[in-house]
């Protein structure tokens, strides 16, 4: 089906039925190593496009779940690349592909990708931890990341306590960050 050029992927990934066929495939256990770099090529240039869809977000999310490493630091490099992690990280939709970034590389310690990744958020943590959607993420990265990538963030909580204790998303915040802190 991804080779077949009468099948247009772009418009299958954000239908509202097509989305499914997409994942239901990315799901297939043991699938062809060739298959997921077929993937993994149309996704480029296109995952912030994807990722702020409604039903594209859901192949993101899956495609974080099932590609190889390398293949979701390419994804996430891009995101970087054009200077879109903020905006997904505002976006109904796009928040949950970060949230699965994080929950699906959070322990990739040894990844620079990641590591600018997490730079980014924290340089926009308390922003994030007073939004509607992106104050998920912050919370996802207490729970998943490994403990050296949210050290700073950790440090900024706290000395922001009191805002973010008053704040209708920022507690919640700071109960994950209380609940899966290491030190």
């Amino acid at each position: 089906i991804f080779k077949n050029p009468n099948i247009c992927f772009d418009e299958m990934v954000v239908d509202l039925f097509g989305n499914y066929v997409i994942q239901s495939i990315l799901q297939i256990p043991n699938l062809d190593a060739e298959y997921m770099n077929v993937v993994s090529s149309k996704i480029r240039r296109r995952v912030f496009k994807y990722s702020t869809n409604m039903h594209g977000c859901r192949v993101m999310q899956t495609c974080f779940e099932v590609l190889p490493a390398h293949q979701k630091e390419e994804m996430l490099f891009e995101l970087l690349a054009e200077n879109q992690v903020k905006d997904c990280c505002f976006n109904f939709n796009g928040n949950h592909v970060v949230q699965k970034i994080i929950m699906t590389m959070g322990k990739y310690v040894n990844s620079k990708v990641m590591l600018a990744f997490i730079n980014v958020l924290e340089g926009w943590i308390i922003d994030f931890s007073v939004h509607e959607f992106s104050c998920r993420i912050v919370q996802r990265m207490f729970e998943y990341c490994d403990a050296s990538f949210v050290k700073v963030s950790g440090e900024t909580m706290l000395r922001n306590f009191y805002y973010l204790s008053k704040d209708e998303y920022g507690i919640f915040v700071l109960s994950a960050m209380l609940d899966f802190a290491t030190d």
